[in-house]
């Protein structure tokens, strides 16, 4: 099959092909139609000033000028298809060529205010982790993914994902087509107003009163047909006037109705499209066959059913045309489409929010599947069945930075061995190799491949506290903000869940005596409620009380500079440069 980059390159060309042979046919058919138009112009010219042939005639080249117009909005619609299958795979070779931070959704939409891990492994934002994943075409795929990188699940519900993924991982052709389902990323078809219309009680009295409705507009046409042959308009006065009663006894509730179901109804032909995607195929991943059984139903599929429902937002929104502002009130044409709307919640509405996941779980697959397949050098997690916490983990990296730069280290922690301090500098790598360690185990329980030669781990949960800051709204301090986290994390270790701890410059927003009894009591807690974890620090004290395993990022001072290999060495860091290159910087250190 090749590599990603000999795939994306071949395909890239072929639709490029494809498109340039699409923009020529569009400008023959241009120049087909503009021709025919001067054919129609002379035969009209001909045939109604002249009088030369009969004006049948004229039917010849309108029907010719028809035909070409729907052959020709055809080609179109294969140059933009084309267009887009090209910019697809541009982005796939970009993504590849690691160019792909500012291009599409940041998730920072999807970033709770408080969590254990988010913020501090960098997961949402430009250039990190969720932006470089996520494939979506809907909000529901985004939520989706998000969620699964907000939440660890389940052993069951990884090992399903990783078949899935791995199934999805070589059909490139499926990814393609869900790509072109929408021009822009994260169409806004709003999932949740959706979602709770559908399942909302009826805004309409029952279906019946559709023949009542049906009933004023027939007495309408037969008293408009009698007055013009009788001339007796009475009757439909009469009738105009009851129907006038009739609905503004109703209006509220007509009202009401459509304005619901035109919000909820917002882009549903990109729901529909991305629905018909799916609902035919078939797949051998239980996790597959799940998702596209929940995606089927008795009697018309549901990208129909939803189509339906766009065709009837459609309907309502023509209401404001000055047209139907003047015919619509005759036809009582709100209410019919209210009653319509109420008719369609009733059938399918139980059935939407299954769409809904269904749709946002098969879009998560297909960004992790995206993401396996263009980065054939990642490794699958081996898990282990205790349920005590246990991660071992050979060549970690960094997942999004370059492989061929990424330095990699190796970790092993386990209730026998459950702490680990890491000593060094500023810039040495600590805080990065506790991102590594925490994306890992993230996007592990995600359902994705990681970035290591191998990792092995038990279910954990995440707890970071790297990058707590201050914040103004709240008044909090970065030490407040730092206590809180530690708190909620002694929390959920205190709660029974297997807790894999990262905390960078542990309580360093304090004094060293406070510091070092504050650290003793967290280590302590977090040691007697069964959670493993690193801690990172300046503060060589603080070896005396972690009771841990110590291990240390070295720096070394050369011709002026410092310089730093990253690589984890065992043991406390045996020195600092610091005053020396202050020193060599020009400050005044050292100096009496």
């Amino acid at each position: 099959m090749g590599t990603p980059r000999e795939i994306y390159s071949a395909s890239l060309a072929e639709r490029r092909q494809v498109w340039s042979a699409a923009v020529a046919r569009h400008e023959q058919f241009g120049y087909l139609r503009l021709v025919l138009f001067a054919f129609l112009a002379y035969m009209a010219w001909k045939t109604l000033y002249q009088a030369v042939w009969p004006a049948w005639y004229l039917l010849v080249p309108v029907g010719c000028f028809v035909v070409a117009a729907l052959i020709h909005n055809r080609v179109l619609q294969r140059r933009d298809e084309a267009a887009r299958s090209v910019r697809y795979f541009e982005r796939g070779l970009d993504r590849l060529d690691r160019k792909w931070a500012g291009v599409g959704s940041d998730g920072l939409a999807w970033l709770p205010e408080r969590h254990l891990y988010a913020s501090d492994l960098d997961l949402f934002g430009r250039g990190n982790l969720f932006q470089w994943l996520n494939q979506a075409r809907t909000r529901m795929g985004e939520k989706a993914l998000a969620d699964w990188l907000l939440h660890p699940a389940a052993a069951q519900e990884i090992q399903s994902r990783e078949e899935a993924v791995r199934e999805l991982a070589n059909d490139l052709a499926l990814r393609e087509r869900m790509y072109l389902v929408s021009e822009a990323v994260a169409a806004s078809v709003h999932p949740e107003p959706l979602r709770r219309w559908a399942e909302a009680a009826p805004e309409m009295p029952p279906q019946q009163w559709r023949w009542l409705v049906a009933g004023w507009n027939a007495a309408l046409a037969l008293g408009l047909a009698a007055g013009y042959i009788t001339g007796f308009w009475s009757v439909a006065l009469l009738v105009l006037a009851g129907m006038a009663a009739f609905g503004l006894w109703l209006r509220p509730r007509v009202l009401h109705a459509l304005h619901a179901a035109e919000a909820a109804a917002a882009e549903l032909e990109v729901f529909a499209a991305a629905l018909a995607v799916f609902e035919d195929r078939t797949f051998q991943s239980p996790k597959l066959q799940a998702l596209t059984t929940a995606l089927r139903a008795d009697g018309a599929a549901p990208s129909a059913r939803v189509r339906q429902l766009a065709k009837l937002a459609v309907w309502i929104t023509s209401r404001d045309h000055p047209a139907m502002r003047v015919l619509g009130p005759l036809m009582m044409l709100g209410t019919h489409l209210a009653f319509a709307a109420d008719a369609w919640r009733a059938e399918n509405g139980p059935l939407v929010g299954r769409w809904l996941s269904a749709m946002g779980e098969m879009e998560a697959l297909l960004s992790l599947s995206a993401f396996a397949f263009e980065n054939p050098e990642l490794v699958w997690p081996e898990w282990t069945a205790s349920p005590e916490p246990h991660l071992d983990g050979t060549d970690l990296r960094h997942p999004l930075l370059d492989p061929a730069r990424a330095v990699a280290n190796s970790l092993a922690l386990s209730l026998a061995d459950p702490f680990v301090l890491v000593s060094g500098s500023n810039m040495s790598g600590k805080s990065t190799f506790l991102r590594t360690l925490g994306l890992a185990v993230v996007m592990a329980h995600a359902g994705a491949p990681v970035a290591a030669t191998r990792l092995r781990l038990s279910r954990l949960v995440v707890g970071a506290s790297i990058s707590t800051h201050d914040s103004l709204q709240e008044g909090a301090s970065r030490f407040f903000a730092e206590i809180s986290r530690l708190r909620d994390i002694l929390a959920r270790a205190e709660s029974g869940e297997p807790v894999l701890f990262l905390l960078d410059e542990l309580l360093s927003g304090t004094n060293s005596r406070d510091r070092r009894m504050g650290a003793e009591g967290v280590l302590r807690g977090l040691r007697e409620r069964g959670a493993i974890g690193l801690v990172t620090t300046h503060d060589l004290a603080l070896a005396e009380v972690s009771q841990s395993r110590q291990v240390h990022f070295a720096d070394s001072l050369r011709d002026g500079k410092i310089h730093f290999d990253y690589r984890m060495k065992p043991g406390v860091v045996p020195g600092s440069n610091a005053l020396a290159l202050m020193h060599a910087l020009g400050l005044p250190v050292g100096e009496g």
